[in-house]
């Protein structure tokens, strides 16, 4: 059995219908951060789908299907601490990484982050979400079945644990928000 060192957050997506559901997707319409005690919107936020997991990523915009009474998982989103060292190539140097890094509020390359996982990479970080309580609003969609919104409540505290019990406990989570 393979371990991951990293949390993953996955939703379920079901077809409860009695044909196929065909080209699903997952799109992450708005992102909202909570200040005090409303939610105000992501300003930086770039709307675009979550990618699916175990696929590779010229797959990724769609599923082609899920069979009724079945469910497949779409990546929701990761905890990492960012990491621009890959191989042989720097990705400080690439693009002016950065200076994007060193210009998004909030950031730094110690801490642990909530990484949505959406189909592209994004160059300004907002995927990145740095401790606090967020409100994503994502739309399911298949091309022969009526699109859905959903609100899903993301609480990230920066905590990672070696036992699951524990960050099951104490850790970041994830839930359709209350309506």
């Amino acid at each position: 059995m393979i371990r991951s060192p990293l949390p993953y957050f996955r939703i379920k997506v079901w077809n409860k219908g009695k044909a196929a559901a065909d080209k699903v997707e997952v799109y992450a319409k708005k992102m909202q951060i909570k200040k005090g005690d409303s939610f105000q919107d992501h300003i930086d936020f770039l709307p675009m789908n979550l990618t699916w997991s175990h696929l590779p990523d010229d797959e990724n915009i769609y599923l082609l299907t899920i069979p009724p009474k079945t469910f497949k998982h779409c990546d929701l989103g990761h905890i990492d601490k960012p990491d621009f060292s890959v191989g042989s190539l720097n990705w400080n140097s690439v693009f002016s990484t950065n200076v994007l890094w060193r210009n998004s509020p909030g950031l730094d390359d110690k801490s642990k982050y909530f990484i949505l996982n959406k189909r592209k990479r994004a160059t300004n970080y907002e995927n990145y979400l740095p401790n606090g309580e967020y409100l994503l609003t994502i739309v399911l969609a298949a091309a022969n079945a009526k699109p859905r919104e959903i609100k899903i409540r993301i609480v990230h505290n920066g905590l990672l644990f070696d036992e699951l019990e524990r960050f099951l406990a104490e850790g970041s989570f994830a839930e359709i928000a209350k309506a």
